[in-house]
């Protein structure tokens, strides 16, 4: 490879990453043992690539390899000869905004209103795309199906899932950050519950079950996250005639910490029979002091709460 960029022109630098889920290199103690995988810098453009690892495509390398630094070869001549003068420098990840896992999702009951319809979209760009490219290209098609029945089944917490589509599912496709796409329909019975003449809608579990951080115990290590994201999604639930709903106001959540470095935050419209809820969850660094951890606990736990709201509509 490095043949070829050489053979036509592209500048480009060998990059020895400092692992972050591995013994770092240390610029003040040489240990050529860690000096192993490496990356490719191509200072034209300020990305990387990583040719060895077979899920990536330029410029998304394994995150873990950023977000560090690394030891760099510049390469440089004196007459005739060609050396490389070893730096070390930053290896910086892509920013938040490229990295999503967006859902657009339209909620009504069925004619019999023993379940409810939901058309769902899932948008995953960046390194939330990458990480499911590979089932695409790797896993024979019934496993590929199995995959995303799996994936679209995390909305609605139900099997009953037609018309399924996946868009810009080739790997070379996060090259250009097309949006990785599924669709799906789901028919959900598990959402609903009859209390009298109310109803019960778990429209918090719409957006997938959320990890949960509680511990009594005090934090001793800084919290490191695999790579800078952000979660946006769109409900749409059409209020039955005859109903309205009681607790609206419980979707309204804004959980951010004193930087705005990441946050929760939910809100929500009605139009008529028509309520719209918006829902920004983003996390912009990798890594917070412990002194940030208790900030850092009720983000997490603020899309825990979310999965508890449950919405009571009651006749009119």
């Amino acid at each position: 490879m490095i043949g070829l960029l050489q053979k036509a022109g592209i500048n480009h630098q060998i990059v020895y990453p400092s692992k972050r889920n591995d013994l770092g290199i240390y610029e003040n103690f040489q240990n050529y043992r860690l000096i192993e995988e490496p990356l490719l810098y191509f200072p034209g453009t300020g990305n990387f690539l990583d040719p060895l690892n077979a899920s990536f495509r330029y410029p998304y390398v394994d995150p873990y390899s950023a977000g560090t630094r690394g030891l760099f070869l510049k390469g440089t001549a004196i007459g005739d000869f060609k050396t490389a003068l070893p730096v070390f420098d930053s290896i910086p990840l892509q920013p938040y905004e490229k990295s999503a896992s967006n859902l657009e999702a339209r909620i009504k009951f069925n004619e019999h209103m023993d379940s409810l319809l939901i058309s769902s979209k899932q948008i995953l760009t960046g390194y939330s795309a990458a990480f499911y490219r590979p089932a695409y290209a790797f896993l024979p098609k019934d496993k590929q199906d199995v995959f995303t029945k799996d994936v679209i089944k995390s909305i609605g917490n139900s099997d009953k899932i037609t018309n399924i589509k996946v868009e810009n599912a080739g790997l070379t496709d996060g090259s250009r950050n097309l949006p990785l796409n599924i669709f799906g329909d789901i028919s959900s019975a598990e959402l609903i519950e009859k209390a009298g003449n109310k109803i019960l809608i778990k429209i918090g579990d719409v957006i997938g079950q959320q990890v949960e951080m509680y511990q009594e115990k005090k934090r001793q290590l800084p919290v490191l996250i695999q790579y800078p994201h952000a979660l946006d999604r769109l409900i749409g639930f059409t209020i039955p005639a005859g109903y309205r709903i009681k607790n609206p106001e419980d979707l309204n959540m804004n959980i951010t910490d004193k930087l705005a470095t990441m946050g929760f935050i939910s809100t929500y419209t009605l139009n008529g029979a028509e309520l719209l809820i918006n829902i920004h969850e983003f996390y912009k660094e990798i890594y917070y002091p412990v002194d940030t951890f208790e900030e850092f606990r009720k983000v997490i736990n603020a899309s825990a709460d979310f999965n508890k709201v449950v919405l009571v509509l009651e006749k009119i």
